[in-house]
């Protein structure tokens, strides 16, 4: 038994929205159609594509540049090519998408001592390659922002794209 304003009431209460199932079935719809392997394929292409190019321009995410490494610095001295973190090029090259399930993908590397570029430690400064800066999230937003007005125009009329 329920209470309201210290008073017992006996009895329910229903509310019956008509049309729950059209809603449902819409929603459902949406993200079959919307949220395909395919829009995570394009994002997580564009997101490697990026990571790669501030790789080489050896800048963080939100295009900070790192600071020079001495093998870099010596390279340089004596001629040779490689940059900060790109001596080999093996770090850079293990940089790919994964796709642990249909609906993620993931950008990563199996190199193990990435991790200490990453973060930094102690000893080393950080170089962060991986992740996301603001005008990526804002690439991202477009990508989806694009895949729901095309799901809108061919569900409903008078819908530009």
């Amino acid at each position: 038994m329920a209470t309201y304003d210290g008073r017992k009431i006996k009895g329910q209460v229903y509310i019956d929205i008509q049309g729950m199932d059209a809603i449902a079935a819409a929603i459902e719809d949406f993200a079959d159609e919307v949220l395909k392997p395919a829009l995570y394929d394009t994002i997580a292409a564009s997101q490697l594509d990026r990571i790669r190019k501030r790789f080489l321009a050896e800048t963080d995410p939100n295009e900070k540049p790192w600071p020079k490494s001495k093998a870099a610095l010596d390279r340089a001295a004596s001629g040779r090519d490689g940059g900060t973190l790109f001596d080999t090029g093996k770090l850079f090259h293990s940089i790919s998408v994964a796709i642990p399930s249909k609906n993620k993908r993931r950008i990563k590397t199996n190199i193990p001592y990435a991790i200490y570029h990453q973060e930094g430690t102690k000893k080393l400064p950080q170089r962060a390659f991986l992740g996301f800066s603001a005008s990526d999230i804002q690439r991202i937003e477009k990508f989806v922002d694009a895949a729901v007005l095309k799901w809108a125009a061919k569900h409903n009329e008078g819908v530009k794209v």
